[in-house]
């Protein structure tokens, strides 16, 4: 019974060892993708995109 036990906690802790790791690293893409699209938001000097006149339309009737 204590093997069996042993065994599990051994199992369990890989498995969360494994699970601290994985959120470690989406936390780091997750600061990488939104530093990116934060340093990137000012490329376009115009208003909008190319779809913002056919919008345009759409929201002011």
């Amino acid at each position: 019974m204590a093997l069996e036990q042993l065994g599990r906690r051994k199992v369990a802790g890989s498995l969360l060892l494994l699970n601290l790791l994985m959120y470690v690293f989406m936390l780091g893409f997750a600061g990488w993708a939104l530093n990116s699209s934060i340093k990137n938001a000012g490329v376009d000097a115009g208003w909008g995109t190319s779809t913002t006149p056919l919008l345009q339309v759409l929201a002011f009737p």
